[in-house]
């Protein structure tokens, strides 16, 4: 990757321990995906009517070298690939 892991925490705490996981997680894609440039993920607080309590939003965005990939993930763990404009 040509720039550093950015790991973001909205409405809750991180850890070392969470960023490492994320940054290990982040390694083993890059072994796959040798044109990732650079890697964004965020992590957020559900605070909207009818959410539970406790459950967190992962959102991450990919820069490739041909352009921006953002993964976002539903509940049930599935990802799908998105080509934002």
């Amino acid at each position: 990757m040509d720039r550093p892991i950015e790991i973001a925490f909205h409405g809750l705490q991180g850890s070392p321990a969470l960023e490492d996981d994320i940054r290990a997680h982040v390694a083993k894609l890059e072994q796959h995906c040798t044109n990732l440039v650079s890697c964004r993920v965020t992590l957020e607080a559900s605070s909207g009517k009818g959410q539970p309590h406790g459950q967190v939003g992962v959102h991450i965005m990919l820069c490739l070298h041909g352009g921006p990939r953002r993964l976002p993930c539903g509940g049930s763990g599935n990802c799908r690939t998105s080509n934002p404009e």
